[in-house]
């Protein structure tokens, strides 16, 4: 894909076996599971860890020595806000997004002598599938994945390493991370978002489950036998 005259891959979905040059790289495949911890597979634990994650790692490990040596690049990793402010329900799929905001923040101060730039880009609910069945906290809405395609563009344009969408949204991780653990928690309970991913319409979310329990991510199913 060309944008602005930069050839872009997305998730690796262009060449990057030094068959051609990549200027951007864009991760931002992602499943989200939720729901009580003891109640979720293993296959859809073991799913979300490797798109989320593992998913994101080689990519990066494929497009980075071409940028390197050129000494330009960017590549720009599409995490969540719960990579930074966890809710309850979201155990595994926090653990993953914080994984690649640590990854992507080591991953720019790294490179940045290289002048290649990294971003990671933190949205909050998205109005996609991913939400499906689930209601919004008090006082927010689901951010249109217009939205967060805008905030692509324009880290391309200027580049920083963190970027929360929609732009006010940035001041609440710095807010959680101030608060004590009664104070989280009683924020969380005036929000409603201490039961959003705890108490959610099981039919309305099946056909998103589902797809989430059988995706295979990058390696084999797990062994159920």
């Amino acid at each position: 894909m060309n944008i602005g005259g930069k050839t872009v891959a997305i998730n690796g979905a262009a060449r990057a076996d030094g068959g051609g040059r990549i200027d951007v790289l864009i991760n931002y495949a992602g499943v989200m599971p939720v729901g009580h911890y003891f109640e979720q597979s293993e296959q859809a634990i073991r799913t979300a860890v490797e798109v989320n994650l593992c998913g994101v790692l080689p990519g990066c490990r494929l497009v980075l020595p071409e940028m390197v040596d050129r000494r330009s690049g960017h590549i720009v990793n599409i995490a969540s806000l719960a990579g930074a402010v966890p809710v309850p329900g979201q155990v595994v799929y926090a653990g993953t997004k914080f994984a690649v905001v640590g990854m992507s923040t080591a991953m720019a101060d790294e490179f940045a002598p290289h002048g290649v730039h990294v971003s990671v880009v933190m949205p909050p609910f998205t109005a996609t599938d991913l939400i499906a069945g689930t209601r919004t906290p008090l006082g927010s809405k689901a951010v249109a994945p217009a939205e967060v395609a805008a905030a692509v563009l324009k880290v391309l344009e200027k580049p920083k390493t963190l970027v929360v969408v929609p732009y006010p949204m940035r001041f609440m991780a710095p807010l959680m991370s101030m608060l004590g653990p009664r104070g989280r928690r009683w924020l969380n309970g005036k929000v409603g978002s201490d039961r959003v991913f705890l108490d959610f319409d099981a039919d309305a979310r099946r056909a998103y489950q589902e797809r989430a329990e059988t995706a295979t991510g990058m390696l084999a199913p797990a062994d159920t036998e």
